[in-house]
């Protein structure tokens, strides 16, 4: 049961290590989105994409490693980690608990980050809409039908750049 245990503590530290260059990432999302950057935004996304795939396939290795124990260490499958260490060596309690505690301050910074972003986001979004929205209005025609077709073509071209 111990070497199962020993593979599971190194499946969390490789999850965490993830994480950890998650976080990186949303950090420079952050940067680029205040600075306005598209190019690094979207370079930066694809990265994050990337990372995620790759922290979704150590989560289907952690959750299998997880049942093994579960079988070899008599407890429900479906219990949690911190419900599941009672039964696992006392040599491998110590690391996962340290694990665990970093992951909780890990996520929790990574969501604040994320909502941050989030805002970030939508402050843009509003800002472009309100743009639009300004040159649209100053472009209104005050003439005739033929130069009201121009300002309609114009702001067709507006909303699809938009």
């Amino acid at each position: 049961m111990e070497p199962t245990c020993r593979k599971l503590i190194e499946l969390i530290t490789e999850q965490k290590l993830g994480y950890q260059n998650l976080k990186e990432l949303s950090s420079q999302k952050r940067q680029a989105l205040i600075a306005g950057d598209l190019e690094k935004l979207a370079s930066l996304t694809e990265k994050e994409e990337a990372l995620i795939l790759q922290l979704g396939k150590l989560e289907n290795q952690r959750q299998e490693c997880f049942l093994e124990l579960a079988a070899k260490g008599g407890f429900d499958e479906t219990a949690t980690l911190q419900e599941a260490l009672p039964f696992l060596p006392a040599v491998c309690q110590v690391q996962l608990k340290e694990l665990q505690a970093d992951f909780a301050v890990l996520i929790e910074k990574l969501s604040q980050l994320n909502e941050e972003n989030m805002s970030l986001l939508e402050q843009s979004l509003q800002f472009v809409n309100f743009t639009a929205e300004a040159l649209s209005e100053q472009s209104k025609p005050v003439y005739d039908a033929e130069q009201q077709i121009k300002m309609e073509q114009l702001r067709n071209l507006l909303d699809k750049k938009v």
